[in-house]
């Protein structure tokens, strides 16, 4: 759904939110680790791959 309410970020952005919440050593590496999961009105949801975890997203355009 686009929105103009929904605050989407730059790939740099959820690098540095995933740092500060899971550590330097788990920041996925490549653009690839994160979809926005578009079925909200409001707000923006993603859906991430941390770099020492198995994928558990279930979306086919995250690379597992």
């Amino acid at each position: 759904m686009q929105s103009i309410t929904k605050n989407r970020q730059p790939l740099k952005m959820l690098r540095a939110m995933i740092e500060r919440a899971y550590g330097t050593a788990r920041v996925p590496d490549g653009d690839d680790f994160a979809e926005e999961i578009t079925h909200g009105w409001f707000n923006v949801v993603y859906c991430i791959r941390l770099r020492d975890e198995p994928c558990w997203c279930r979306s086919p355009s995250i690379r597992c």
